[in-house]
């Protein structure tokens, strides 16, 4: 059976061959008259162009010189059919235009240029038909270093590709894709080369493995890495929510034992003061901001119209979860702080593009963070019109370097001020 490789093989060698409608649809055999004149001009079509290939020389070589009758249908014929005899005439072609020439003998020997390319290799049948006394030098190819590894590169892959493949089947794919033809070589066994290929293909094979190891080892190293990250935050989570819970739970405890056996009119002024509390925590807001208004406006050019909290950042509500706008995450980034803070802070995300239209940079940032909290942006990541649009902001504005690990600390410690923790 044909190997797949092989039939590919075939298929692009011969695609130039087209049916001949004056080729007779007997089987022909050629004589040693007709066999001598096909070597003869496809040798001189191989010299007169280095890119044809040897079976187009063949088949253009019996039309020039055979009759239409005589002519055979070459279009489904491997090369290998002319081996027994063809190189040998090519190789004695190649001697007789490489040998010294007489006068006599100068237009004859002027008609053959060098041997083809792929003929760089005389045969072992043609040079021992040479006589012992020629002084005709025989053409060998040396592979250099680099060659010798790109072989054996190349043969590595094409038998881990292919496991049915021998070694030398691959060595000679790998000869006739990887090298120019002035560069092959004829090879009969593999102990041509297995002084050399078999410790370069054992190195090739060490480095596979080595490269396989390296890669599940990263992988390993970042699966981990995810883990611990995942369980950090995990615990994190768990430290503010049970501190939160303790903090609610004292709360009951101290107000349940307040109202323990209280009278009706006990908890109506319980309700008041609770009720004056607010109102009083509202007027006194309101007046703040109104004072801080009339005191920007009258002092405009001596006062920024804004102030960096980063050393004392404001408390969050203690009546509803803190809302945030966070300037200058992506998507994904976003989406793993929404996820570490779920149901502890409702966040508000704007994107940080200078030019990504109102709902971006820093005209998104005024008009997202209307109802806002406190504004946060990510300095590393924003553009100058952030902090130039902050100066109309109406909310606090939180300048913080870094990226998501740097947010979440800075928001976890912000919680836990506000729960107590520590104090």
């Amino acid at each position: 059976m044909t190997h797949p490789y092989q039939m590919a093989r075939q298929r692009a060698d011969h695609s130039h061959a087209t049916a001949d409608p004056d080729m007779p649809s007997t089987r022909i055999t050629w004589n040693g008259d007709e066999q001598r004149k096909v070597a003869v001009e496809s040798y001189r079509l191989l010299q007169a162009d280095k890119s044809l290939s040897n079976m187009a020389a063949i088949e253009q070589a019996q039309k020039n010189v055979l009759l239409p009758k005589r002519r055979r249908d070459l279009a489904k014929t491997a090369f290998a059919k002319f081996r027994p005899w063809i190189p040998e005439m090519w190789a004695k072609l190649s001697l007789e235009s490489a040998a010294p020439t007489r006068p006599s003998d100068a237009p004859l020997a002027s008609s053959h240029a060098s041997p083809h390319a792929s003929l760089t290799v005389v045969p072992d049948a043609a040079a021992k038909s040479v006589p012992s006394n020629t002084s005709a030098p025989r053409t060998l190819v040396h592979w250099t270093g680099a060659e010798q590894c790109q072989l054996a590169a190349r043969v590595s892959h094409l038998t881990h590709a292919f496991e049915d493949m021998s070694r030398l089947d691959a060595l000679r794919k790998a000869i006739e894709s990887e090298l120019p033809a002035s560069r092959h070589r004829e090879l009969k066994a593999w102990s041509q080369v297995s002084a050399w290929l078999d410790p370069m293909l054992e190195q090739c094979a060490h480095e596979a493995q080595a490269k396989q190891v390296e890669a599940r080892r990263e992988q390993e190293r970042q699966t981990q890495e995810r883990e611990a990250q995942a369980a950090r935050r995990r615990g994190e989570e768990a430290r503010i929510e049970s501190e939160v819970q303790r903090r609610v739970d004292t709360y009951l405890a101290e107000h349940e034992h307040q109202t323990h056996n209280v009278s009706l009119d006990g908890v109506v002024q319980l309700f008041a003061n609770r009720l004056a509390n607010v109102m009083m925590d509202a007027f006194s807001s309101a007046f703040s901001n109104a004072l801080a208004t009339q005191l920007s406006t009258a002092n405009k050019a001596s006062l920024p119209a804004f102030a960096p909290l980063e050393d004392k950042p404001p408390a969050p509500p203690k009546d509803r979860l803190p809302r945030v706008t966070v300037v200058g995450l992506l998507n994904q980034q976003a989406e793993d702080v929404k996820q570490a803070f779920l149901g502890t802070v409702d966040f508000v995300f704007v994107k940080s593009q200078m030019e990504g239209g109102g709902g971006h940079g820093g005209v998104g940032m005024l008009t997202k963070s209307a109802t806002s909290d406190l504004v946060i942006a990510m300095v590393d990541h924003c553009g100058h019109d952030v902090d130039n649009n902050a100066r109309r902001l109406k909310v606090p504005y939180q300048r913080l370097g870094g990226s998501v690990s740097a947010l979440k600390r800075w928001l976890t410690e912000w919680l836990a001020a506000e729960a107590g923790v520590g104090q």
